[in-house]
């Protein structure tokens, strides 16, 4: 089996060939500023993986893949790669003869597979009718209405270890408190989040950040502090909020948005905030308030605590906890519950009455810095697509 890539225009979502064995550095958000260290950290490693089990990848167009009308003239039996936002953008009537003439795996890792339904909705009549197609995400209770194969991989768990084997921390000079709870975007959960932690005494002995902006704000699209995805949430009325967390705000209106202090260096574009201060490894707890509530969505920002060898709280979607668990991580405390409330006030109390469990921390991030770890939750997935195997998750 081999997998080529559809050569992707800037923009578009980097994909596992570039991932694996190309040296572009991607300058932009969407094409995967955390995936940088994939191919000389794991690239080997998991290359090696997939070449025993007949899997090759890139072998005849190369990392920047392939245009789509080329794969569509030739496109034997070899696996072709494209982003599910390049292929909404594609022209139908290409897009419908590459449904029609080749195998695809589409992708969706850096917004975990949401667009995946997109892809769904316009095509399903193509997909009646196609020849194979394989819906990779990074969302692993992401569920699909197809016929057709779905794969698992979680990339930011993978990709976000190997970045940090390759980028330190720096030295900072910040003065810590006792916990870090950094929230970028205001959704409504993580809102609702700070204010509990507000209303228990827990935040005064926190830093926290917390990106709620005026539409007058905005600057280039680009920008960590003031990106337009911002006042999509906070403006637009994407995400309904609660009175608790309008009440949060209006406690803090003076003072947002709020950003971290990070010393010698600040954070300017969204590259940036993968940055760790030497500093934080100081702190008595890293409280991970994911992207999702609703999805399991395991992003660099669980990891960062784990990386950092700090005792971890995650507020994500139910589910969570017990995914990492299965994944081998250990986390402490009893929160990974449905109803939101009881989630926090059970991470509440287990904060104020435990110290956190260094050896816990410990292990966390000895497997975060494991490179075979790391280099199987790629592998083992797209070793599951080989038809004598049945690694991965479906």
């Amino acid at each position: 089996m081999n997998i080529e890539a559809i050569k992707a225009p800037y923009g578009a979502s980097v994909g596992l060939v570039m991932q694996l064995i190309s040296d572009y550095e991607w300058p932009n958000y969407r094409l995967g500023y955390q995936f940088k260290h994939v191919k000389d950290v794991l690239g080997n490693n998991i290359l090696n993986k997939l070449s025993s089990n007949n899997i090759t990848v890139g072998i005849k167009y190369g990392p920047l893949g392939v245009d789509p009308r080329a794969a569509i003239s030739n496109p034997d039996e070899d696996y072709f790669e494209i982003c599910a936002r390049q292929l909404l953008a594609t022209e139908p009537r290409i897009a419908n003869k590459l449904f029609k003439k080749c195998k695809l795996i589409i992708n969706d890792y850096n917004d975990g597979g949401l667009f995946l339904h997109t892809v769904l909705d316009r095509y399903a009549e193509q997909l009646e009718t196609a020849r194979e197609v394989v819906f990779a995400h990074s969302i692993y209770n992401l569920h699909l209405d197809t016929k057709w194969k779905t794969m698992y991989i979680p990339v930011y768990i993978a990709s976000g270890g190997a970045y940090y084997l390759r980028e330190d921390t720096y030295q900072s000079n910040v003065q810590i408190k006792d916990m870090l709870m950094a929230v970028h975007k205001p959704r409504n959960f993580r809102l609702e989040a700070l204010s509990y932690f507000e209303e228990h005494d827990l935040l005064d002995n926190t830093d926290w950040s917390l990106f709620v902006i005026d539409p007058t704000d905005v600057t280039r699209p680009g920008d960590f502090h003031a990106s337009p995805s911002l006042v999509n949430i906070a403006f637009d009325k994407k995400d309904v909020y609660t009175e608790r967390s309008v009440q949060f705000i209006k406690r803090h209106e003076t003072t947002l948005p709020k950003k971290l202090d990070m010393g010698t260096k600040q954070v300017v574009d969204f590259w940036d905030h993968m940055l760790l201060p030497e500093e934080w490894k100081n702190y008595k707890w890293y409280v991970d308030v994911e992207t999702y509530i609703d999805e399991i969505f395991v992003t660099e920002k669980t990891i960062k605590g784990f990386v950092l060898g700090l005792p971890t709280m995650v507020i994500g979607s139910p589910g969570t906890v017990q995914h990492l668990k299965d994944l081998g991580f250990k986390l402490e405390g009893n929160y990974d519950v449905e109803c939101f409330e009881d989630k926090m006030l059970s991470i509440v109390d287990h904060i104020k009455n435990n110290t956190g469990d260094k050896d816990i921390a410990l292990h966390n991030k000895q497997l975060i810095s494991d490179v075979e770890f790391l280099s199987d939750l790629y592998a083992n997935p797209l070793i599951g697509l080989a038809p004598h195997t049945s690694v991965g998750k479906d």
